[in-house]
């Protein structure tokens, strides 16, 4: 519970300082918009200044210590133990939807077409996903220490994204059923397209992120 509140709280801070350059957030003008954060931690990244003239401010998160923490730290948000493939709201329901590096520990199809749901006509969509790069340090890591049920994961994760790259579809680890892959911005970019997303941009910054709008009602 320490090491998660500790963590958490390191991620505040980079919240908090616009300097620092591990920091992205969406940006938009959220004023009298109702923001959902799919993946929320504490709810963390709902404090950013960005979003202090939003409407309402929702957090889901698959760790119920994090929401219990969430909930002493941040009264005023609305925080629920959910997972990004089942969202708990009516469809509609947000002007954004925004998941910083909680996508690809998803089933990423799934979890989008969910996003897509709860997402109103003409509003947006805000994704900060794990690259190649990333992932490439990972699995060098692994293979230089000779850590070898850490490289059958990695390469693991590899393969489900080449999966989802090529057909966009994932599959679950079959040891534990637990999801995870990196993004390519292409192959990420044709998906959301796929999926009546549009006007689908790169936001400037070091990770990377992708930007989009559901498609305004006929």
């Amino acid at each position: 519970m320490a090491d998660l509140t500790a963590y958490h709280l390191a991620e505040l801070e980079v919240i908090r300082n616009r300097a620092d350059p591990r920091r992205q957030v969406p940006d938009y003008d959220c004023t009298g918009w109702d923001v959902l954060d799919v993946g929320c931690g504490i709810g963390q990244t709902l404090s950013a200044p960005e979003f202090a003239a939003a409407r309402s401010r929702h957090g889901i998160d698959v760790d119920s210590q994090a929401i219990a923490v969430g909930h002493e730290v941040f009264p005023q948000f609305t925080l629920q133990v959910a997972s990004a493939e089942k969202i708990p709201y009516p469809d509609g329901h947000f002007h954004l939807v925004y998941s910083r590096v909680a996508l690809p520990y998803t089933n990423v199809p799934v979890a989008l077409a969910e996003i897509l749901r709860v997402t109103r006509a003409g509003g947006a969509v805000w994704l900060l996903l794990h690259s190649w790069g990333l992932e490439r340090a990972a699995w060098f890591e692994a293979a230089r220490r000779l850590r070898l049920r850490r490289l059958f994961d990695r390469t693991y994760v590899l393969a489900n994204s080449l999966t989802l790259a090529a057909t966009g579809r994932c599959f679950a680890r079959p040891w534990s059923e637990t999801y995870e892959s990196f993004q390519f911005a292409g192959s990420m970019t044709r998906l959301l397209k796929g999926m009546s997303l549009c006007d689908v941009r790169r936001p400037a910054g070091k990770q990377l992120c992708l930007a989009a709008r559901k498609a305004p009602a006929p």
